[in-house]
């Protein structure tokens, strides 16, 4: 009988800790409940334009409710677990790369404020999606990809967030989108060398078959 534990539950006993979403969270709760540091992260332009440039970055560290923080907590412990567990350095790359476009983005939007991590959360998704199909080969990954990519479908016509409707300040849908690309355009980074080894190796199966 095999009494191997699946590879979340291994995680989450501490056999390999997931350290990079656990501190995420940490500090998405810490940055939540030290209100000092709301007012010293949250994006808004005027402050900006005077040359407070950091907040382009750290207003994505800030929320604006307990649903806000919830939402964005919750995402950020299931994907950050999926992804850190085979792949922590590109768990890392892809959140901090989803920060800065997200951040290098909000400049051009038509925001005056803007506080929230669920834009650089979706660069998470991509790999996550990917990750569980890749272990499952079942139909529920590409179920949720579907249910995924409708929902940003309908928040980009409709310009309003799903989970974010009832936030104080406008949402800013565009951001997702931000997040998403920064992901996948990582996840074709890594996957070029794999691609180039494939077709060369399948290159010399051929050679060798010809001759």
């Amino acid at each position: 009988m095999d009494n191997k534990r699946p590879a979340v539950l291994t995680t989450m006993l501490g056999q390999s800790t997931p350290w990079f979403t656990i501190a995420c969270c940490m500090l998405l709760v810490v940055c939540y409940f030290y209100p000092p540091i709301f007012d010293l992260f949250y994006f808004e332009r005027n402050l900006v334009n005077d040359g407070e440039v950091w907040r382009l970055l750290t207003s994505q560290l800030v929320h604006l409710d307990n649903q806000h923080l919830l939402y964005n907590c919750g995402a950020m412990l299931v994907l950050g677990l999926i992804v850190e567990e085979e792949h922590r350095i590109d768990a890392i790359v892809m959140l901090t790369i989803g920060l800065v476009v997200v951040g290098a983005c909000l400049p051009f939007s038509q925001l005056d404020r803007y506080a929230g991590l669920s834009g650089a959360i979706n660069a998470l998704v991509p790999p996550a999606i990917w990750l569980v199909w890749a272990r499952s080969k079942s139909i529920i990954p590409i179920a949720i990809a579907l249910l995924y990519f409708g929902r940003l479908a309908w928040e980009f016509t409709q310009d309003t967030s799903l989970l974010s409707a009832d936030l104080t300040w406008p949402s800013y849908t565009p951001a997702h989108l931000q997040g998403l690309a920064a992901g996948l355009g990582w996840m074709l980074i890594r996957a070029k060398p794999v691609l180039l080894a494939y077709r060369s190796q399948t290159t010399q199966e051929a050679s060798n078959e010809a001759s």
